[in-house]
């Protein structure tokens, strides 16, 4: 954790005397909220079977694909706009992105209810659990713009509370429906399903409480923000089919119980993610105000810290992959221990999806989310083309070694897109 430790420090003290103080606070609270979920996975993986873990995992999957289509992440144009934008014209956004919010989750609704067969037979998952997911994806996304406006507006407490508190209630309803009122698998999807509905009430509150909606956008600002979100359809339904495609061809090839194992192997390799994503959200803002600035040198820090923590991302999977078996026997069991190789796959595939997140900052900024969504369409194209030719020969392996090779493709691509959409010292 040294190095870990000497990034933040370096971080910390460069951006309190550019007046950003606040990066560990951020950077501390995703730890945590992405921790509590993996810590309980000891408990869950001896309280179902595998096939239930399976259940939980292709829920998971479903949320996964609900929240980026229903979002569309219109939300995201709110951090670029807030540092140029007037409060008027702001406000202006904001209301934009939920109007983009509220079209998106009618049609997914419409949709659901003509093919909910078909999608009861490619999730295995009964009805109730389909409908609910999309009311879960809608407060999720009030969820992400009220943490995304308080963290660009530097306001680390609310966010770290909030944040937190989200992850407790999720954790102790999950554990209360499971163990108290023995609702099985059931009650962990009920657990998390309520605490984010009751949270995105709670955002939805807030918003209205400080003032941020209008009634009704302006003609411009919901054209600019259509133009940025709607591209952006491809590229979510893209990153999820390449996040959740795995899982769909395992069940239907190999079958729930393997489905569980796999779904094992993802989530410990997720401490990755808990990592990339901590770390990405936290400097997200610093990149941006950067960006925004002409001062050269927050622009040298800025891509100083990011070649830092790449170099970190592939130093710490290093040394988690030494551990793997111990980590999958402890955390499930002896009945998960074929989790084992995919688990160190899946492993570096993260470590390449935390390369990607870097430098996809810059495409966001510049707005070009057509370049963006045609490059995941791309890589989930060809995830699936790897997974189809791979899966029948090495299985499990072959699933995380697709995964693997797609996530390094869309890392090479970004990488190349990000250094020439914006000029930076990227190599001084």
């Amino acid at each position: 954790m040294k190095g870990l430790s000497e990034t933040i420090r370096s971080s910390i003290n460069h951006y309190k005397v550019n007046g950003l103080p606040d990066f560990f606070i951020y950077f501390i609270s995703n730890i945590f909220v992405s921790i509590i979920p993996f810590l309980l996975l000891p408990i869950l993986t001896r309280a179902f079977t595998t096939s239930e873990y399976g259940l939980i995992g292709m829920f998971s999957a479903v949320l996964a694909f609900l929240y980026s289509i229903i979002g569309l992440k219109s939300e995201s144009i709110l951090s670029i706009k807030f540092f140029s934008a007037s409060t008027t014209t702001f406000k202006n956004y904001l209301i934009s992105s939920i109007y983009i919010l509220l079209i998106s989750a009618l049609l997914i609704i419409l949709a659901s209810l003509i093919f909910i067969d078909q999608i009861r037979t490619v999730t295995f998952l009964d009805q109730k659990f389909i409908f609910l997911g999309i009311f879960v994806a809608i407060s999720n996304v009030f969820i992400t713009i009220r943490l995304s406006l308080w963290m660009v507006q530097k306001k680390p407490y609310p966010y770290a509370f909030f944040h937190s508190a989200l992850a407790v209630l999720n954790i102790s309803l999950s554990l209360l429906l499971v163990f108290i009122f023995n609702m099985g698998f059931e009650g962990r999807l009920y657990g998390i399903a309520s605490a984010i509905i009751i949270f995105g009430i709670i955002s939805l509150y807030s918003l209205l409480n400080n003032k941020l909606l209008t009634v009704y956008p302006r003609k411009d600002e919901l054209i600019e923000t259509s133009i940025y979100a709607y591209p952006l359809v491809f590229h979510a339904m893209s990153y999820t089919i390449l996040a959740t495609i795995d899982r769909y061809f395992i069940s239907k090839n190999l079958g729930l119980d393997q489905l569980g194992i796999y779904v094992v192997a993802v989530q410990l390799s997720s401490i990755m993610i808990i990592l990339v994503e901590s770390v990405s959200k936290s400097f997200l803002p610093i990149v941006y105000e950067a960006l925004n600035s002409s001062d050269y040198q927050k622009k040298v820090a800025v891509v100083r810290d990011t070649y830092k923590y790449c170099l970190f991302y592939f130093c710490i999977a290093m040394a988690i992959a030494m551990m793997s078996k111990f980590i999958i026997l402890i955390m499930a069991g002896d009945k998960y221990f074929d989790a084992i190789l995919p688990f160190i796959i899946l492993l570096f595939a993260h470590v390449f999806y935390g390369f990607y997140e870097m430098f996809s900052h810059y495409l966001f900024f510049k707005q070009q989310t057509v370049r963006l969504s045609s490059v995941t369409v791309f890589v989930a194209t060809l995830c699936v083309i790897l997974i189809i030719f791979l899966l029948p020969i090495y299985g499990l392996i072959g699933a995380s070694l697709a995964f693997l090779l797609s996530a390094i493709v869309r890392f090479l691509i970004i990488l190349f897109l990000a250094t020439r959409a914006v000029s930076m010292p990227w190599l001084k």
